[in-house]
């Protein structure tokens, strides 16, 4: 495998969210990242006055972790490195031209193009995606409303403007201390000529003071199936708190309720949860209620063969995972579905009878949960999303679980 990055010379993230938390935790590398920065427990929703309690979420990381862009990328570098995995800086996909076989890639570095062959090319490059536009998928969506600045400084004044969140004249100013420095987004009151290019530091001193109302009028003249539904969600938040955030006077009694609204118990979870990816929920394809069908299983604290693990650590390997609990048998050794004969072992592997995951198999164990002593089995994607849950109190019919399992791994007959 190989990643082509074409780098930026800017750091435009400085957060990592509890989704993202989860989803390296179960690979194994998330306190490579938590030693990084700082963990934040609250974020400012609508009302910077009474900030979203992120506490309320159900996940084991029920915060925000400070942490630059480029710092994640040299992590996810080193990571890269142990798999064996070469990383292309400063190239850039120019061209692509898929077939039956494959796709052929142009890349450019260094002034120079060239071409190569690959299995598959995966467009992992946002929302103004190269890799999308020259494949001819469109994204439909709304043009941008509001703009921000984002700078990186070390103000000559430490005092000259608080932490968090300014309400300005003209907008808002949002200070997050670095170590050494802080970084400041503001509100950019007309849009910029062009969004990748850099703006001067007097630039953005001019913005930072119309914002603060300190510069007289007129100084300054965002995978389709799973990931779409997802993805709309988190722009209707998104929306919704813009529209919050405008100055206007008939929007403050709006503004009011939803600070005293995220106070309520269950509200908080409600908002914050789809805002931060915990409660992204995927169509398992089978029926069903249990509340953790299709969505991200929590880390559940397991023994497996007499050692003390959790759901986390399991899916390291990026494989599919199957766990059988307790004494319930009621499953059998093997799981019929119309012609399809899936044998499902314990404790290594599946046997043979089914294509998937890294090696060909799913990764099966014989498990135990405390906690949850009414589950009988459980089938995870290796992304971590439950693909199929049964318990004692609501048992799932076998042929569920042969679907689930052709859905995701295939099978043979």
């Amino acid at each position: 495998m190989t990643v082509i990055v074409r780098r930026s010379p800017f750091c435009r993230g400085f957060v990592l969210n509890a989704r993202s938390l989860a989803l390296l935790d179960r690979r194994g590398i998330v306190d490579r990242f938590l030693a990084e920065g700082p963990t934040v427990p609250y974020v400012m929703f609508a009302d910077p006055s009474r900030p979203l309690d992120l506490t309320a979420m159900d996940t084991d990381h029920p915060y925000v972790l400070g942490i630059a862009q480029t710092r994640v990328e040299e992590l996810l570098e080193r990571w890269l490195a142990e798999l064996g995995v070469e990383v292309s800086w400063g190239h850039e996909v120019v061209g692509l031209s898929p077939d039956e076989d494959g796709v052929e890639v142009t890349v450019r570095a260094g002034g120079r193009d060239r071409r190569r062959r690959v299995e598959r090319l995966a467009g992992c490059d946002g929302s103004r995606s190269v890799v999308r536009r020259l494949a001819g998928i469109g994204f439909p969506g709304t043009a941008a409303t509001t703009f921000s600045l984002l700078a990186d400084v070390e103000p000559a004044d430490p005092g000259a403007l608080p932490f968090g969140m300014t309400e300005g004249a003209r907008g808002t100013v949002f200070v997050i201390p670095r170590p050494g420095y802080v970084r400041i987004v503001l509100d950019e009151p007309a849009p910029p000529a062009d969004r990748d290019e850099p703006v001067s530091p007097a630039h953005f001193q001019g913005v930072l003071d119309e914002v603060l109302g300190r510069a007289p009028d007129g100084l300054l003249d965002t995978y389709h199936r799973e990931r779409h539904e997802a993805g709309a969600r988190v722009l209707l938040l998104t929306r919704a708190q813009a529209i919050l955030g405008r100055r206007a006077p008939e929007l403050e009694p709006v503004r009011e309720l939803f600070g005293e609204l995220t106070g309520l118990p269950g509200v908080g979870t409600h908002l914050a949860e789809p805002s931060y990816g915990v409660s992204t929920r995927y169509d398992p394809r089978i029926p069903g209620e249990h509340p953790w069908l299709g969505r991200l299983a929590p880390n559940l604290r397991l023994t497996v063969g007499g050692r003390h693990t959790g759901v986390a650590e399991l899916l390291r390997p990026a494989r599919p995972v199957f766990l059988r609990f307790g004494d319930h048998d009621r499953l059998g050794d093997h799981v019929r579905s119309g012609d399809h004969v899936l044998p499902v072992g314990v404790d290594g592997g599946v046997d043979g009878g089914v294509d998937g995951g890294v090696d060909g198999g799913v990764d099966t164990h014989h498990a135990r949960c405390p906690e949850h002593p009414g589950l009988e089995g459980l089938l995870l994607r290796p992304d971590g999303h439950t693909a199929w849950v049964s318990t004692t109190a609501d048992p799932q019919p076998a042929d569920t679980l042969a679907t689930a399992w052709a859905t995701w791994f295939g099978s043979r007959t």
